[in-house]
């Protein structure tokens, strides 16, 4: 039995989410998403199956990506891109990977190989 890699995708925009998500899973990765960091933080928090890797939008409803990071690196060891439109604004947050939107697969791919 194959022994794949989960990964939490959070974001507000549904498309973006999706997509993203079937480009995980066409690449062999179990995919988990999310619409804010609040619902990703609490299914983090049931630990039944933490993720290998987190990708999460920055500005979001509920709780954005920067207080999501914050929480999950003061609390679990696993990395954290974030792919924002707002890079700027994010250039202090603790992630493992920063990229802006819109991304190139390839290289949010070679980033999630790297990290995991």
């Amino acid at each position: 039995m194959e022994n794949k890699k989960m990964i939490f995708v959070v974001d507000d925009d549904d498309i973006c989410r999706e997509s993203l998500g079937m480009i995980l899973e066409n690449q062999g990765y179990k995919v988990r998403d999310f619409p804010d960091g609040k619902k990703a933080w609490d299914a983090i928090n049931e630990k039944r199956g933490l993720p290998d890797l987190l990708i999460t939008d920055g500005i979001m409803p509920e709780m954005g990506g920067e207080k999501l990071t914050a929480l999950v690196k003061s609390s679990y060891k696993f990395p954290v891109i974030m792919v924002s439109g707002a890079c700027e604004k994010m250039r202090g947050c603790p992630v493992d990977a920063l990229m802006g939107k819109p991304f190139d697969c390839d290289h949010l791919l070679e980033e999630v190989k790297r990290l995991i």
